[in-house]
């Protein structure tokens, strides 16, 4: 959405709130119209007051954790990622998410088991599989990047990223020439 498409949004999402103050579903979507359009402060509050009115929620506790996520505020993320999970204990992104605060946090291995968990209740989730292989290369795990990446790849076949990062696993476990495909399927 564009700033006009999120200031109508909003507008609209207001009016529901105040003539339904209990509608938690339009709080949680001012929140993430707020969250869009840069409202720091009214999407902290939309995303609060939803989650007042119903904690139950883990989409919105996600969104809520990657709101405090882009504001490099990673303790809170956490914490929303953590209380997703306990409503969803098997949300393959929440895990995923929650992995990316730690790994931002330098908290590496706690990252490793989330991603890894997002990879087992999502056999398909290729950012978590690119995920675990990332924090392995810069723990110097080559070896095992490489095993997490080329799933990465076997999922997402055309992701760049996923290419990019199994080229410069293989790099570091000693085989430049196995890279080399991966590095020219990226240019």
């Amino acid at each position: 959405m564009d700033q006009g498409l999120n200031g109508r949004a909003s507008d609209l999402l207001k009016e529901i709130v105040t003539e339904e103050p209990e509608n938690f579903v339009a709080w949680a979507s001012l929140g993430k119209a707020y969250d869009r359009s840069g409202n720091i402060m009214g999407a902290s509050e939309a995303y609060r007051k939803s989650l007042s009115l119903k904690p139950n929620q883990p989409n919105v506790w996600i969104s809520f954790g990657d709101f405090y996520f882009r504001g490099k505020s990673y303790p809170q993320s956490v914490s929303a990622y953590q209380s997703a999970l306990k409503h969803d204990p098997d949300n393959a992104k929440a895990h995923n998410n929650l992995g990316s605060a730690y790994k931002e946090m330098g908290k590496l291995e706690r990252a490793v088991s989330h991603f890894a968990a997002a990879t087992k209740i999502d056999v398909g989730y290729a950012l978590a599989y690119r995920n675990v292989g990332d924090v392995n290369i810069r723990l110097g795990n080559f070896s095992e990047a490489v095993e997490w990446l080329r799933k990465a790849t076997e999922v997402a076949p055309e992701n760049l990223f996923g290419r990019y990062w199994l080229g410069r696993a293989y790099v570091g476990a000693g085989q430049p020439k196995t890279a080399i495909p991966h590095f020219l399927r990226v240019l």
